[in-house]
């Protein structure tokens, strides 16, 4: 029940940070932002116990790093080592997210039978980095790694098709792939060209995301009911 009432706070605060970002109240959006992780952390230690520790750490330390990460990026226009700060704690984020989706058994077959699975992703990066290439600096090497951990990560999330509860899946690959989604629009808005209502629309997408991934994480049948 507890759950439930850190999941209703999660969406105000989700509610108040969008409107933050439309309305450019930056005092509320210093507020708003750094508690989204908390909160969600909060729902998701009263909704899976009973898990196994190796589901739970890494989704802490993810969700750990998230919040390290939303601080850094909530002063990147400050000074350029804040966004690099940023782009550092959400790859490791995305590191334990593969982690979680990597104790299955990596299916070859689905990806060599099957490879246009993968041809989006690898596509979608290998565009951003094109466009976005004269405008990087010395931020070229760290972006080219983080683009590679996001095409890790919708690799792995692909491969528990499948392999796990339909509703499951769903919820990870849907998940990872609105959290891609979003990590890509900051990238465009800030190397190649910004968008009007960008940080509205890149927050929506990493809410949505997060809750998401986390819901489909704390499932306690993950890991031993196959479709």
């Amino acid at each position: 029940m507890k759950s439930k009432y850190f999941l209703i706070i999660y969406f105000v605060l989700a509610a108040m940070e969008l409107y933050s970002e439309i309305g450019g109240f930056i005092t509320l959006k210093l507020y708003t932002k750094p508690l989204l992780m908390p909160t969600l952390f909060a729902y998701y230690y009263f909704s899976s116990k009973g898990l196994n520790i190796k589901i739970q750490l890494p989704i802490i330390l993810a969700l750990l790093l998230s919040l390290v990460g939303d601080i850094f990026l909530l002063h990147a226009n400050k000074d350029p080592w804040f966004f690099l700060g940023g782009l550092i704690a959400f790859t490791l984020t995305h590191v334990f997210y593969i982690y979680l989706c990597k104790p299955l058994k990596f299916d070859v077959v689905l990806f060599k039978t099957k490879p246009f699975f993968i041809l989006p992703i690898v596509f979608v990066c290998g565009v951003f980095l094109y466009f976005g290439w004269n405008r990087m600096g010395d931020m070229k090497l760290p972006v080219i790694i983080y683009c590679l951990v996001l095409v890790c990560l919708n690799i792995y999330a692909l491969n528990l098709i499948n392999r796990v509860k339909k509703v499951i899946f769903n919820l990870i690959w849907i998940g990872t792939s609105l959290f891609i989604l979003s990590d890509l629009c900051i990238g465009v808005n800030k190397f190649i060209l910004p968008f009007p209502c960008a940080n509205f629309f890149i927050m929506l997408l990493y809410i949505i995301a997060q809750w998401l991934i986390v819901l489909g994480f704390t499932l306690k049948k993950y890991y031993h009911e196959y479709v």
